[in-house]
């Protein structure tokens, strides 16, 4: 008997644990709900990248996602898919295309001494959520300077230039969309305005050099 009822109370001692400890969970999960991140880091490029992971293997991203600007050759550039033409630049520097999803605009890779010194992807992509400017100015905090204006995507979008860290973004800052993405070998905002600024464009009553 006195074994029975020690058993007893220690069956019903676990079940209040458990209950216990269930309870709390439930209370904390309710103050800290888990949050399902809208953008993910999907290698160890350095800034991370941030895009949807359902494009991960789409291959009009190979061309980013697959290179490291001051590693990769031109070598490996030409093997990867999705390249429409190559272009011969000043100061030894060549310019490779690539097709996008968006079919006007193209993925851009340029290299200078047969290395990787610059490239673009465009993240437009048809029935797919686009990456978010905030994940970026999140992580890194504000800009070293942004404009407003660009050729490629219209009067309301924003190039957000990190130029000390070696890369810029293009959105709509409205929707907190980015629609391009550019790494570079860290500089300083007039070089990045000089050498990969081109698409920047001042239309009339807009601010510039934030």
């Amino acid at each position: 008997m006195f074994n029975l009822f020690g058993r007893s109370k220690t069956t019903i001692i676990l079940i209040l644990l458990l209950f216990t400890f269930s309870a709390i969970m439930i209370i904390y999960l309710l103050i800290n709900p888990v949050k399902k991140p809208a953008n993910k880091i999907l290698n160890n490029i350095e800034p991370p990248v941030y895009i949807q992971a359902d494009i991960k293997n789409n291959p009009n991203f190979k061309v980013y996602l697959e290179t490291k600007v001051g590693q990769t050759t031109e070598e490996q550039i030409s093997s990867l898919p999705g390249r429409k033409s190559i272009n011969t630049l000043p100061n030894n520097t060549t310019e490779y295309l690539f097709t996008s999803p968006y079919s006007h605009l193209d993925n851009v890779a340029i290299t200078q001494n047969r290395l990787l010194i610059y490239k673009k992807v465009i993240t437009i992509l048809p029935n797919t959520p686009l990456p978010m400017i905030s994940a970026y100015t999140n992580q890194y905090g504000p800009p070293d300077s942004e404009y407003t204006g660009s050729l490629n995507h219209g009067r309301v979008a924003k190039t957000y230039v990190y130029a000390s860290k070696g890369f810029a973004i293009v959105g709509n800052p409205n929707t907190d969309e980015v629609y391009e993405i550019q790494t570079f070998i860290p500089l300083s905002v007039d070089e990045y305005l000089r050498l990969w600024g081109q698409d920047i464009k001042k239309y009339p009553d807009e601010p510039q050099g934030e």
